[in-house]
């Protein structure tokens, strides 16, 4: 039996802007109802905001796809691990994303697979390996690469060729041991700081990541750190001003309480986007016109889809 999923629908954004910006006010309205069927999480929506990516709820186990509307659901892997960390490619026909296979020994393997959104076909693209992270595309989505035993590699998906090398430019993050590393473009790493969970923002000129319960924004420029505010699952929207971010309550095993926040990163103001009392939000994304906010319940499985209006207010 599938448990029950929500997907919640909501209006529009509106974006007011004019010369000198003091702070941001945001919102979620009008919600309803979508649709119930079954129990996932880490929901993301595509590119054009006509289909959503969940993965189940139980170890990021598998990958699904369906309408944004909750309708046509369908499996597009059971891999374990296929749902930590997959990206949409940038023209949202398939995801990429990094396989788990575990032997008779308990030992782990990965490698990076993709899979159409229209097919559902799978293809592999790196033999299995040891210490892989997950992969992100890059060169406007003709290449992707990851992280192998603190190596970059990249892979050029029409030639089919691989090398241990990043394009110039681009920037990957990986976690090890609780610090944040930092692949430059030779495929070598560097320490970057303290702490998990590292995301770069879109623009490529800042990274966030968790330290214990802290959300801290680094700039890769200056290497200056700021504090954000306490919280989980923190997320870059597209114009890479703010980020949301999940604050949790637990009773020592399981999160019993949460609600989504959203940070400004140039004003430092934080605001509470959600108060509800029988949903527990986590693993928030953005749609990619900064429009739409996805999440899923961490309780049940179920799975939210939210519109924002957003106001600037100004110094006049």
């Amino acid at each position: 039996m599938k448990p029950n999923v929500k997907i919640y629908l909501i209006a529009t954004v509106v974006l007011l802007s004019t010369s000198i910006v003091e702070a941001l006010d945001i919102s979620v309205v009008n919600t309803q109802t979508v649709i119930n069927t079954g129990g996932y999480t880490a929901p993301t929506l595509s590119p054009d905001n006509t289909k959503i990516v969940v993965t189940g709820n139980e170890h990021y186990r598998g990958l699904y796809t369906m309408n944004i509307d909750g309708t046509g659901i369908q499996k597009l892997t059971d891999d374990l691990s296929a749902g930590y960390k997959y990206e949409w490619s940038p023209d949202g026909k398939s995801v990429l994303f990094r396989s788990m296979i575990i032997n008779s020994n308990r030992d782990t393997f990965y490698t990076i697979k993709t899979a159409e959104i229209s097919t559902g076909k799978l293809t592999q693209v790196s033999k299995y390996e040891i210490d892989v992270y997950p992969p992100e595309w890059v060169s406007q989505g003709t290449n992707i690469a990851y992280v192998q035993s603190g190596t970059g590699v990249t892979v050029d998906l029409g030639k089919k060729i691989q090398s241990k090398t990043i394009p110039s430019g681009e920037k990957l993050f990986f976690t090890d041991n609780n610090e944040v590393w930092m692949v430059l473009p030779s495929g070598k790493k560097q320490k970057l700081a303290d702490g998990y969970n590292p995301e770069l923002s879109p623009d490529k000129t800042r990274v966030v990541y968790q330290r214990i319960d802290d959300i801290i924004v680094n700039d890769l420029l200056t290497n200056k750190e700021t504090v954000l505010d306490s919280g989980s699952w923190p997320k870059w929207s597209p114009d890479s001003k703010l980020i949301i971010f999940a604050k949790t309550a637990d009773d020592g095993v399981n999160i019993t309480d949460s609600d989504l926040y959203v940070a400004d990163t140039n004003s430092k103001e934080v605001k509470k986007l959600t108060n509800t009392e029988n949903i527990v939000e986590c693993e928030p994304s953005w749609s990619l016109d900064g429009k739409k906010i996805i999440y899923s319940d961490s309780n049940t499985g179920n799975i939210y889809l939210s519109d924002l209006l957003i106001k600037e207010k100004v110094i006049k």
